[in-house]
């Protein structure tokens, strides 16, 4: 099992007016300070996964669709047994489930009509009817936590120090208080 859990977000653009930043880049989540997607062997113009967002890099998307849905995992956790962060545009989301206070999280491909999903769960892609689990993609509640809110804390700190005046927006002020209130 994960002890160790932390989400990297990567911009891919650089820009000088954050209102044209559109945020694209990839979010890594690092196990135990090693990259989740090492052992992606795909391209991503191939693979079981369709035309893939996915890298040895990590999940390309819009991060700041994570940055908004990411903060709410744990929370909705306690109220329902699975949750989906969807990223706009791509068909794949990641996945996370909580049970007996241990986090199962894995990146999917959507295909909600199919009785069988396709995942990436850290070790390999595969076929299954629920959330694969391996000692890459288990960790403690609390941990879990920890490791989302000190990785949108560190991309929001990013943030700030780029664009400055991003502070006075209220919706990043708000989700900042969200982030800054996990505990």
């Amino acid at each position: 099992m994960v002890t160790d859990i932390s989400f990297k977000f990567i911009p891919d653009h650089d820009t000088e007016d954050y209102n044209l930043f559109d945020f694209w880049g990839k979010l890594d989540i690092l196990i135990d300070g090693v990259s989740f997607f090492r052992n992606y062997k795909y391209r991503e113009t191939q693979g079981p996964l369709g035309n893939s967002t996915i890298t040895k890099e990590g999940f390309a998307g819009y991060l700041d669709t994570f940055l908004w849905e990411l903060p709410f995992v744990p929370q909705k956790l306690l109220e329902q047994e699975t949750v989906i962060v969807e990223g706009e545009g791509i068909d794949k989301s990641f996945i996370f489930s909580l049970k007996d206070n241990i986090v199962t999280f894995a990146i999917c491909k959507n295909h909600p009509w199919e009785k069988v999903t396709i995942y990436y769960d850290g070790l390999r892609v595969s076929q299954s009817k629920k959330i694969p689990q391996n000692n890459n993609n288990m960790i403690g509640f609390d941990g879990f936590k920890q490791g989302v809110k000190n990785g949108l804390q560190d991309f929001i700190q990013e943030l700030i120090e780029k664009y400055p005046s991003i502070t006075n927006v209220e919706s990043f002020t708000n989700i900042r208080n969200i982030v800054d209130s996990i505990n």
